[in-house]
C-alpha cells in the first residue's frame, strides 16, 4: 500500500489544549505530528470537521511559530474510554509548512543522537 502522506510523521507524546469555534476547551495528548497535521487522543468528543485552535505544551515541544496553530478534524476513531482524531493543519503558508517539516526532522535526529550518546538518560525521560 502506498503512503499517501506528504510529510513524515514523528511519534511524540505532548500535552495540549484545543478550542473549537464555540470556545470550548479540550485537553488532549498528541500521539504524533507532521508538518501537515497531528494525531491526538482525548476523553471528550469533538465536533466532526470542526475548526480548532491548538496549543501545545511549549516545555515539551516548541514549534517554530508565533501565531496560533489552526487545524481541522479529518478523522475520528471512538473507543470505550477515548476518542482518537486526525487533525490537518490549516492556514499555514508553504514556507511555514516547510519550516515545520525541517524543525521536526532536525528535532527527531537530535533526539536520536541524544539516545545514542546517552541511552540511560532516555530511559529516565519516558
Amino acid at each position: 500500500m502506498k503512503e499517501r502522506r506528504q510529510y513524515k510523521r514523528y511519534s511524540i507524546q505532548v500535552n495540549g489544549k484545543a478550542s473549537d469555534d464555540s470556545h470550548q476547551n479540550y485537553q488532549f495528548i498528541m500521539n504524533n505530528i507532521s508538518a501537515g497535521g497531528m494525531s491526538i487522543t482525548t476523553e471528550k468528543e469533538l465536533k466532526d470537521e470542526s475548526p480548532l485552535t491548538i496549543q501545545l505544551d511549549k516545555a515539551q515541544l516548541r514549534l517554530p511559530r508565533t501565531k496560533p496553530l489552526k487545524g481541522m478534524i479529518v478523522r475520528k476513531k471512538e473507543e470505550s474510554d477515548a476518542y482518537h482524531y486526525g487533525i490537518r493543519f490549516t492556514g499555514l503558508t508553504k514556507t511555514e509548512t516547510q519550516e515545520m517539516d525541517t524543525y521536526l526532522r532536525d528535532e527527531h535526529f537530535a533526539s536520536l543522537a541524544q539516545m545514542v550518546k546517552n541511552p540511560d538518560d532516555m530511559d529516565n525521560k519516558k
